[in-house]
């Protein structure tokens, strides 16, 4: 059984999360920011332009394990 190791994911860790799947999207980028105390990601053109809302009122520890998914996702994909 795989470890599970908790970690306390910093404003930091998510840019850092952000600007990698940003170099393997294409057309659009994500934007990740906070509101009201939670964090919502945005899905951007490439101007930066907000085209939609994926998701908000995440945690950062929610919204690093989305960014984290899609980066593998994309990743399996470019090698593909």
């Amino acid at each position: 059984m795989a470890r599970v190791y908790k970690m306390r994911v910093t404003n930091r860790d998510l840019k850092a999360k952000e600007e990698i799947v940003n170099k393997l999207l294409k057309n659009i980028s994500l934007r990740v920011e906070g509101r009201y105390g939670y964090v919502a990601i945005d899905i951007c053109d490439k101007s930066g332009k907000v085209l939609e809302t994926l998701i908000a009122g995440l945690t950062k520890k929610q919204t690093y394990d989305i960014l984290d998914v899609v980066e593998r996702i994309l990743m399996l994909e470019s090698k593909a």
